[in-house]
């Protein structure tokens, strides 16, 4: 069994796992502290300092909760991703882009929480976001993380024809396009296990019977869907010839 002191100090401890640590000792008044008074709570209550990493990432899960700015404000979309998924304190002053692996991861984590009134769709400009960061990065095919929320066109036709007339098999550019989603798959597996493992050992007292298994259920059936996604995408890379 986890210490709650722990998990809310420990920098690679899910934003999920923290947020129910505050919630079960604190309800959800802290919602609206001042980061003062909250940081005061804390320190009185477990006798540490949270690191500005760990309370990045429950206020960004307490803003997608309280608000729909992370389905309407690209700023924020992006320091969201930033906070729940990179391993540093974000600087809202700077502008650090928010990648595939960190926006599919946040797109998971959030979507394991139930925000009433959240419609999850998102704005025009977030979206032209998520398509030129996917385009940057060299995805030529939607991750399935991401696919109910943007969509790419469908350029295939025109890779095979450019890369023939170069001389070049585009089986094989296909073959690394694969590789490169099931790299993502990979890594959200293993942040769910991760997500998982914490959540079955927190040292909850007050939770409402039944609340912490609709997440585990939640993140269970996501981890489900991620396996099968990557077992389809692994069987149709070609297997290199033995020599």
């Amino acid at each position: 069994m986890m210490k709650a002191a722990d998990v809310l100090i420990d920098p690679h401890a899910s934003a999920t796992s923290k947020l129910l640590v505050l919630i079960d000792e604190l309800g959800t008044d802290f919602f609206s502290w001042e980061p003062t008074a909250f940081d005061a709570e804390v320190k009185d209550t477990w006798k540490i300092e949270m690191p500005q990493i760990c309370k990045d990432k429950v206020w960004a899960l307490v803003n997608y909760l309280t608000t729909n700015m992370f389905f309407t404000n690209l700023e924020v979309f992006i320091h969201t991703c930033n906070a729940l998924a990179s391993g540093a304190a974000v600087d809202m002053r700077q502008y650090d882009p928010a990648t595939v692996a960190e926006i599919s991861w946040a797109l998971m984590e959030t979507e394991l929480l139930e925000a009433a009134g959240q419609e999850g769709a998102f704005s025009s400009e977030i979206t032209a976001y998520i398509q030129k960061e996917l385009e940057a990065e060299g995805f030529h095919k939607v991750p399935r993380s991401l696919r109910k929320f943007v969509e790419m066109p469908n350029i295939e036709e025109q890779v095979n024809t450019n890369l023939t007339a170069d001389g070049i098999d585009y089986n094989g550019f296909w073959d690394s396009q694969q590789k490169k989603l099931i790299a993502l798959d990979q890594a959200l597996i293993s942040r769910l296990l991760r997500l998982l493992e914490e959540l079955s050992s927190l040292p909850l007292k007050n939770a409402r019977k039944g609340a912490i298994q609709e997440i585990v259920s939640s993140a269970r059936k996501a981890l489900g869907e991620q396996q099968t996604n990557l077992r389809t995408a692994a069987g149709t890379v070609s297997t290199p010839p033995v020599l």
